[in-house]
């Protein structure tokens, strides 16, 4: 699994028929807040939830082709709400 920091433009590079697990950590962005709710949504690839706690999210990630991208929707602990996508590129690793 790889732990990922979130920042704007974030792209990585999957081959299409891997299935990965991505932790992606929140916590600077929360700032002493918890996630309340993590909704996942892949387009051109497949994302699933795998589990979250207070700061951070694990997500599977498959089947990448080309314009694939995972946004995550979170919910904090005081009700903000935020997106943050991460994009992928497909690549013969």
């Amino acid at each position: 699994m790889s732990t990922v920091q979130w920042k704007p433009g974030l792209a990585i590079a999957q081959d299409p028929d891997a299935v990965r697990d991505y932790a992606i950590d929140f916590a600077e962005f929360l700032e002493g807040e918890t996630l309340a709710s993590v909704v996942v949504t892949p387009t051109a690839c497949t994302a699933t939830k795998q589990s979250s706690d207070d700061a951070s999210v694990k997500v599977r990630v498959s089947a990448v082709t080309a314009g694939a991208s995972v946004t995550i929707h979170i919910t904090t602990s005081s009700g903000q709400v935020d997106d943050r996508t991460i994009n992928f590129t497909p690549a013969q690793l």
